[in-house]
């Protein structure tokens, strides 16, 4: 199993106070959610990151990650895929996921230079970023069960 680099050069604009704007909708009125992830007794409301550039630009540039929200990474295959905390303004958690349950978790991740990677130990098909503390406060260890359900969005 590999290591999957993406790198990229991404422009700021106003897609991050869009994304910011989203999680704060998101938090509160949680049905309009993209997804509900459920991490062992913990239940999260997050927006789903599905292009190559929202899977890159992350939460990059956001200020407030209210809480039980969330941003959610789903990958076509189990590999150990490599994030970084380029324009990160927030510490925050990740829980790497495989086959319906927690495989790895990195807490209370700080924002560091851009060019520090974030790296599992094991090969993960969906990764959450929570707001730091998020794992700690929800008891969430590895090997706790994940189910996630996605929503319908009506236009």
């Amino acid at each position: 199993m590999g290591i999957v680099f993406y790198f990229t050069v991404i422009r700021v604009d106003a897609s991050y106070e869009a994304l910011q704007r989203r999680l704060n909708e998101i938090a509160q009125f949680p049905e309009s959610a993209d997804a509900t992830v459920i991490v062992g007794n913990a239940l999260f409301f997050v927006a789903v990151a599905e292009t190559r550039d929202e899977q890159l630009r992350g939460l990059s540039n956001i200020k407030n990650l209210p809480p039980n929200t969330g941003m959610l990474f789903p990958q076509e295959q189990a590999a150990r895929y490599i994030f970084w905390m380029k324009d990160m303004k927030i510490p925050i958690d990740f829980i790497w996921m495989a086959d319906n349950q927690v495989v790895h978790l990195n807490k209370s991740v700080q924002p560091p230079p851009p060019l520090d990677l974030i790296v599992p130990d094991v090969g993960a098909d969906m990764v959450l970023e929570l707001a730091a503390g998020s794992i700690a406060a929800n008891g969430i260890a590895t090997s706790s069960p994940v189910i996630i359900t996605y929503n319908e969005q009506t236009d």
